[in-house]
């Protein structure tokens, strides 16, 4: 990542066949270099970007642009997502085990595009959770 890329993270849910649908909101964190540990964005650490709701199995977080809504801090970032749960579903939270990236202060000569993903099973339901990563 660069001065003024954008970044989101996206929440993928998958059930059981013949299961329930989930419902609900995602809360999504971003922890800074500071913050991180082990690849992760642990409990309790991080910014809070936005809390979304799950539409067809995915929540979507606030695009956040580099430089402007967070500082040019060099090093590893890394998302959290925290599922609400609903009436069939127990909350969860994904605390983004390499699901990061690593942020650049020095502007590239070539525009880029990348993505990063990660599956994690949780629980009945299989959260997917991915970082989208937008050049301006």
């Amino acid at each position: 990542m660069y001065p003024n890329d954008t970044v989101y993270d996206v929440a993928y849910f998958s059930v059981p066949p013949g299961q329930p649908e989930v419902t609900g909101n995602v809360s999504f964190y971003l922890c800074d270099p500071t913050e991180v540990v082990g690849n992760e964005c642990p409990n309790g650490s991080g910014t809070f970007i936005s809390e979304n709701p799950i539409v067809g199995g995915t929540a979507t977080s606030d695009s956040v642009v580099v430089g402007t809504d967070i500082p040019l801090v060099e090093g590893t970032w890394c998302w959290r997502a925290n599922y609400s749960g609903d009436a069939n579903y127990s909350a969860q939270t994904h605390t983004g085990r390499d699901e990061c990236f690593y942020l650049d202060p020095t502007p590239p000569r070539v525009p880029a595009l990348g993505f990063i993903g990660l599956v994690g099973l949780v629980g009945s339901i299989v959260l997917v959770s991915a970082i989208m990563l937008r050049r301006r």
